[in-house]
């Protein structure tokens, strides 16, 4: 009992604690600043982009069968901004952030993913 009264004990535990919440911040946010866009069509390598050294947003457009895909490049994210397809879905996914959850146009057969992040540091994603 008199242990749990001890000045000494609560700052010990006060300070694992922290360490604990430091060590815990530092394993999620570590490798958020590495983000390579990388974008394939048939399996192909087609561009390979830097998300961290863009400076300006600009435009992407790469053909495809159904009239190709037109995407959107800014800082740290890439997206679908127009497609030739027919449904669109592709362009309803939004920004690609995440190695967990690539944005796909199958009549265009066109993948956008983002690397550089360690998708095991990850165990759900929501949108």
């Amino acid at each position: 009992m008199r242990l749990l009264k001890s000045n000494r004990f609560w700052a010990l535990a006060l300070g694992l604690l922290l360490a604990v919440a430091l060590m815990g911040s530092y394993l999620v946010l570590r490798g958020r600043d590495a983000a390579t866009a990388r974008i394939y069509q048939d399996g192909v390598l087609l561009e390979e982009i830097n998300l961290l050294a863009v400076t300006a947003p600009y435009t992407l457009h790469i053909d495809g069968p159904h009239g190709g895909n037109t995407l959107g490049v800014e800082h740290r994210r890439i997206r679908i901004l127009d497609a030739g397809c027919p449904d669109k879905t592709c362009v309803a996914h939004g920004w690609v952030q995440s190695p967990l959850l690539p944005a796909v146009c199958l009549p265009n057969r066109l993948v956008v993913e983002v690397t550089g992040l360690d998708a095991s540091d990850f165990d759900a994603i929501s949108k």
